[in-house]
């Protein structure tokens, strides 16, 4: 396939991008096709996940071809923003979560990498378990990349090699927590136990933006945090609301909220409620207001 059959921008700049420094058939190569007919709505969530699903099984070193997969599906993610396509990419997500669980099919042993030179082999005819999670139903690998990139608009801020302005942080942060919001209100997902949960991470966004003074390390930045903010109650609303009737989590209290349960004389600042929820809401307006 050539750069300009593709459909979107995305697929074409990562596309080229390939073709002028790798072989035109490496697997980052065809699974851009693949997100890009996913995204472009020429192939179903379904097929696309099988055709995803034969490719990263055809490779003799599985880790590889995963990287590449959940490098792609993220960075895809970050340029498609709009809820259309991230329903999209998250409902090719959970077709892949779904996927029979992947066995060496082949008559030689495959490898997955731990990393430090550290190989481990995968027999012919054994399941294809990677970093102890079983391929397709756990997603290898997809937890924590998501969560070394959930760590707030400072990760990009703060960067080394490529610091942003705070503007484009605080778009990244909204994009980041768009992503999960929608794996979060996907009712297929939430059966899954690799997708089931990602609710819990928008506790750690509302904190971050809404509990903090002006003081604080997290409340001189409030600015870039707010947005990410708000959009939880805009795109999982009543997912975050059954998180909190439940009060199942705990998240550490910023200093605003745990002065606030302290004058009140009893309960616990740690716990994640509708008492809490409360005050999100009443403190993003006020902000807003601001």
């Amino acid at each position: 396939m050539t750069t300009s059959s593709l459909i979107t921008e995305w697929a074409k700049a990562c596309h080229a991008d390939q073709l002028a420094n790798y072989p035109p058939d490496n697997v980052s190569t065809q699974l851009i096709v693949i997100i890009d007919q996913t995204l472009s709505s020429q192939t179903s969530p379904t097929a696309s996940a099988a055709a995803t699903a034969n490719l990263i099984q055809s490779e003799h070193d599985i880790t590889h071809g995963l990287s590449c997969l959940i490098g792609l599906f993220l960075f895809a993610a970050g340029q498609n923003t709009s809820l259309d396509s991230l329903e999209l990419l998250v409902s090719y997500l959970v077709e892949l979560a779904k996927r029979p669980d992947a066995i060496n099919e082949g008559p030689e042993p495959k490898v997955w990498d731990e990393g430090g030179g550290v190989m481990h082999e995968i027999p012919s005819g054994a399941p294809i378990i990677v970093e102890g999670k079983q391929l397709w139903a756990e997603l290898p690998m997809l937890s924590w990349n998501i969560t070394e990139w959930f760590q707030g608009p400072e990760l990009w801020t703060h960067s080394h090699c490529n610091p942003t302005t705070p503007e484009v942080a605080a778009a990244k942060w909204v994009d980041m927590n768009k992503l999960i919001a929608i794996i979060a209100r996907n009712l297929d997902a939430q059966v899954l136990p690799s997708l089931a949960g990602y609710i819990n991470l928008s506790r750690i966004t509302l904190s971050m933006a809404l509990e903090h003074s002006p003081n604080t390390r997290l409340g001189k930045n409030t600015s870039i945090h707010l947005p990410a903010a708000a959009l939880w109650f805009s795109v999982a609303g009543e997912e975050l609301k059954r998180m909190c009737e439940a009060g199942e989590q705990k998240m550490a209290a910023g200093d605003i909220w745990a002065e606030r349960v302290r004058d009140k004389g009893s309960g616990d600042s740690e716990v994640v409620d509708v008492t809490r929820l409360q005050f999100w809401k009443e403190r993003l307006a006020e902000l807003h207001q601001m």
